[in-house]
């Protein structure tokens, strides 16, 4: 649910108990290029982490289109991770989201 208020199927409206959603803390690698991105992909799934290719958030960068995230629990894993595949990356980003 977000904000205040969701819509039931039926259409009407039924309010939240204004708790909090749970904050979920991710890791955004960002990349030179598309291929970098995909290298990582290849390199973390190989190293048995959780990790999604995503469209780069605009706040943090209008270069390349792809970026990568994990959970920021998983960042120093990935970090080295993409060490030792030698796959650079540009920057990493701790973003927080709402479920």
């Amino acid at each position: 649910m977000n904000g205040i208020r969701a819509r039931l199927r039926s259409g009407r409206r039924k309010a939240t108990t204004g708790a909090a959603s749970p904050r979920v803390e991710y890791a955004v690698f960002l990349f030179e290029s598309t291929q970098g991105a995909i290298k990582a992909e290849r390199a973390l799934l190989r190293a048995g982490l959780s990790i999604k290719l995503i469209p780069t958030p605009r706040q943090l960068s209008s270069d390349c289109g792809t970026a990568l995230r994990c959970d920021w629990s998983d960042v120093d894993r990935a970090t080295e991770a993409l060490r030792l595949a030698r796959v650079s990356f540009a920057s990493v980003h701790q973003i927080k989201d709402q479920l």
